[in-house]
């Protein structure tokens, strides 16, 4: 799945100082979860991602993906830095155990210097709102969570918005009661956080060399805070 890049962004970043990196303008990172696995959407999530970045910054590529079997709490806790307690634990009992796709995508126009990866990805996914069921021949509408609740959901989704609506909707049952298709980085912290859990060689083929040097001591940095 892992695909080479075609230009090493070591031609457009010359041993930067860390803190003029501006990584978010450079590449942008997802995590599609277990849920994606199983529903079979994987590659649909993928290509509506690139599709949706590409619009916005044709110069935008697939850089690369990895499949993690599993995370440590530590793992969970560098992507979801800011969760409470009980919602980290959660988080971490089923991505812990379910297997998880990593993918990158890169800027190769040296000229979008501008761009905002996580805002742009951000934007493709979508909102958090109420989920209402799509009908059965229903497609994606205009974001990846307007995919969700499926239609065979439908029960778990309207125990939902009744807990919602008598205001006694708990971290856990949100856990319990939704699919989480994918997550992407709200800020650098947590684009860091992601970044650390790609091993070498992937970050190699994805990045190069020399931008894997200068990403592994931003990243380390951000997340030593």
């Amino acid at each position: 799945m892992v695909e080479n890049v075609t230009k090493s962004m070591a031609e457009q970043v010359e041993s930067p100082e860390i803190k003029n990196l501006n990584v978010n303008s450079k590449f942008g990172l997802i995590l599609i979860s277990h849920d994606a696995i199983d529903l079979g959407v994987t590659e649909e999530i993928i290509a509506r991602i690139l599709e949706g970045l590409k619009e916005k910054s044709p110069g935008v590529e697939l850089s690369g993906a990895m499949i993690l079997e599993g995370m440590t709490a530590s793992q969970v806790q560098l992507i979801y830095p800011g969760l409470k307690r009980e919602f980290l634990d959660a988080f971490t009992k089923t991505l812990g155990k379910m297997p998880s796709v990593l993918v990158a995508f890169e800027q190769t126009d040296p000229e979008a210097v501008s761009f905002d990866f996580i805002k742009e990805i951000n934007s493709i996914k979508g909102k958090i709102k109420r989920h209402k069921t799509r009908d059965e021949d229903g497609g994606w509408g205009k974001s990846i969570r307007s995919a969700i609740p499926l239609p065979s959901d439908r029960e778990r989704y309207e125990e939902m918005d009744r807990k919602l609506d008598q205001g006694t909707l708990s971290d856990e049952d949100y856990v319990k009661l939704t699919h989480h298709l994918v997550h992407s980085p709200d800020n650098e912290t947590e684009l860091a956080g992601l970044y650390l859990l790609i091993d070498t060689n992937t970050k190699r083929e994805m990045f190069g060399d020399e931008n894997m040097y200068n990403y592994d001591r931003w990243a380390q940095k951000l997340t030593s805070k």
